[in-house]
């Protein structure tokens, strides 16, 4: 009797183990394959960043462009490559702008906001294509530094190509606010404008890809840091409604400089802020006291 019941329990004991091993087994595969998921997907990251930052629309050579006001091509030879961007005269200008759009498209589409603020503002706008979008030639940037080698050249251009007696004036939307807060602190210029900005694009990871570390995040654009020393005035507008960069960075990175004025949108999207009347209202009368 005794040497049965032994046998029994030995038998659940037995039973007991092998159920916890398996589990055991199958938590350590799970953990695995996490970590693999984890790992493959942060390589995939950091490989493919540009394909997943830069959503270009090329354009033939002969394309010709149609907008509002009349306008210049230019053509910005770098590093081998081309740069395109056009040109927007206003008569009788008060300021002149520098334009960098966000990270879809191209100057089919974008040129218009340039001949909008131009007529607007009555400021001449020269306003730029990424390299590897619309006719601008060469691949896309596969670092910081190609960004911001492009973007320079650009400036090079739009200071011999504008009156030098007026003020300048750097403008980036979206993803282009990195290289006007760029721009602006390496440059001496007049004022700053960043439309649905981000503090960093490592910021901008955390919150899409909160699993992967920084360091594979090859990409700073850090606009949080570009700003904190500019002794020029600064506007930034962001909407409340924005799905794209959460309305709460434009409002942290407003709060790094003590120049900077932060204009709300309620409900403002990503893409519509230039729809309210309040973004024109901020625009203006912050151009027109640069251009006094």
């Amino acid at each position: 009797m005794c040497i049965g019941m032994r046998t029994d329990m030995h038998q659940v004991k037995t039973r007991k183990t092998k159920r916890v091993g398996c589990r055991m087994t199958i938590l350590s595969v799970a953990i695995r394959v996490l970590v693999f998921l984890i790992v493959a997907g942060a390589a995939l990251l950091y490989y493919f960043q540009s394909k997943l930052l830069f959503y270009p629309a090329k354009l033939e050579k002969n394309f010709a462009f149609s907008f509002s006001l009349p306008h210049e091509e230019k053509f910005i030879s770098y590093n081998k490559e081309t740069l395109h961007g056009l040109l927007f005269k206003a008569n009788k200008p008060k300021a002149r702008m520098m334009y960098f759009h966000g990270n879809r498209g191209a100057l089919d589409k974008w040129g218009q906001v340039g001949a909008d603020l131009s007529e607007k503002l009555n400021c001449d706008i020269f306003i730029l294509d990424h390299p590897g979008f619309g006719k601008s030639t060469g691949s896309l940037p596969t670092s910081e530094k190609e960004l911001y080698e492009s973007a320079d050249a650009a400036f090079a251009e739009f200071i011999a190509s504008t009156d030098k007696t007026l003020p300048i004036i750097l403008y980036g939307r979206s993803l282009g606010s990195a290289l006007a807060s760029y721009l602006a602190s390496k440059n001496k210029v007049q004022a700053l404008i960043l439309e649905t900005p981000y503090l960093s694009i490592k910021a901008m990871a955390k919150v899409l890809f909160p699993f992967v570390p920084s360091f594979f995040v090859h990409y700073d654009l850090d606009n949080a840091k570009n700003i904190q020393g500019l002794n020029i005035p600064i506007l930034i507008l962001h909407g409340t409604g924005d799905t794209v960069v959460p309305y709460i960075q434009g409002k942290e990175l407003a709060a790094l400089n003590s120049n900077a004025e932060f204009i709300t949108i309620d409900d403002g999207n990503h893409n519509t802020l230039a729809n309210y009347p309040l973004y024109w209202n901020a625009v203006e009368n912050f151009v027109a006291k640069i251009s006094l």
